[in-house]
């Protein structure tokens, strides 16, 4: 079993356990406490899973839910016949409406309430899992250029949104915000994630670099007046000290 086999099959492993005698999932999980790589993903995934479970559980079943669907299913019925449906496909069709507005609510507005460390993690888990490198203008003055060069301090990097787009940087979503990636070799491998900062819940303490290790990936988060970045590597913290 591969690591790609076994995150297809984790991805519905349920994070409060309860699969954990499932033998579906047997091999997956045996590979993921042996593999250190794959046991990190597994851990970002549950803590992922676990945060969208508990935001739903927020969401209050709106007033009059059920009423309303049947007064639906009724207007739409046809004449003269009526179908008696069992309480449970009411109870499902009201669960699958409920998740569908917590849904909405978690990943339409938790943007608004991401953090540096949050950040971190989804961009982390995003070059582990879904990232596909992009192509990117490297020619004289443009960004990529600019990032590859040795001399150049990350930290420093002149973001600016209409530029990501007109070099057509990678825009990647991340909990429900689009966010600029790019990629770039500098004795290594490095990808710069760059997310407008308007709306986002960044403390003053999350404008200063934060250093972070997961697995065999290294990130560094900081911020400045417009932008929130994320610097992710897969060559170590002191590779991401050199170049901020």
């Amino acid at each position: 079993m591969t690591n790609e086999d076994a995150k297809f099959i984790l991805r519905a492993y349920r994070p409060d356990g309860s699969d954990a005698a499932d033998p579906m999932f047997a091999e997956a999980l045996v590979h993921a406490r042996t593999d250190p790589v794959l046991g990190a993903w597994l851990q970002r995934e549950q803590a992922l899973d676990a945060g969208v479970a508990a935001k739903l559980r927020e969401v209050p079943v709106p007033a009059g839910l059920r009423a309303s669907i049947l007064a639906g299913a009724q207007v739409s019925a046809a004449p003269r016949r009526r179908t008696a449906f069992p309480g449970w496909v009411w109870a499902a069709a009201a669960l699958f409406v409920v998740t569908a507005i917590g849904g909405w609510l978690v990943v339409g507005r938790s943007g608004a309430r991401l953090n540096a460390a949050e950040m971190a993690r989804l961009a982390m888990a995003e070059v582990e899992g879904p990232h596909v490198g992009g192509q990117h203008d490297v020619s004289p003055g443009s960004l990529a250029a600019w990032l590859s060069a040795p001399g150049h301090r990350v930290s420093a990097f002149p973001a600016d949104a209409e530029r990501l787009r007109r070099e057509g940087c990678r825009v990647v979503r991340l909990a429900g915000r689009d966010v600029f990636e790019i990629c770039f070799e500098r004795s290594g491998g490095f990808h710069l994630y760059v997310m407008p900062r308007n709306g986002l819940r960044i403390q003053s303490e999350d404008l200063s670099p934060v250093f972070r290790a997961e697995g065999q990936l290294a990130s560094v988060t900081w911020g400045d007046a417009r932008f929130a970045y994320v610097l992710v590597s897969e060559t170590g913290l002191d590779a991401l000290r050199r170049v901020l």
